[in-house]
């Protein structure tokens, strides 16, 4: 789940710099794409309001997250040791993934660390 967690804040610090400064963009990119430290301020109110979102989410839901994510099992076995369709599970944790991007958005716009 650490490896679907620094995603999650790679990509929310990716869309962040392209919001606020489209020309820094490639460089960041760089820097994140080589496992670099997170470029700016903000990213531990991210993850802290990540966790607290993911604490808020049914035993199912983060079960889910934790087989593909944190074991990164493919998805085959996920669907087999579920017995759910490879479809479903895709659609489930689309659905999943963007709940958990509203929620992180929603807590920092409260918090009044990300202006909305």
């Amino acid at each position: 789940m650490r490896l679907w967690l620094r995603e999650v804040a790679r990509r929310m610090a990716m869309n962040e710099l392209r919001r606020k400064r489209p020309e820094a963009m490639n460089l960041s990119e760089a820097q994140l794409a080589t496992g670099g430290e997170p470029p700016r301020a903000g990213f531990e109110e991210e993850l802290a309001a990540l966790r607290r979102c993911l604490a808020e989410l049914v035993e199912a839901d983060r079960a889910l997250l934790a087989a593909r994510y944190e074991r990164q099992a493919p998805l085959e076995i996920v669907a087999g040791e579920l017995a759910q369709s490879i479809g479903y599970l895709k659609q489930r944790l689309y659905r999943l993934r963007k709940r958990l991007a509203e929620c992180v958005r929603r807590r920092m716009a409260e918090s009044g660390a990300v202006r909305a």
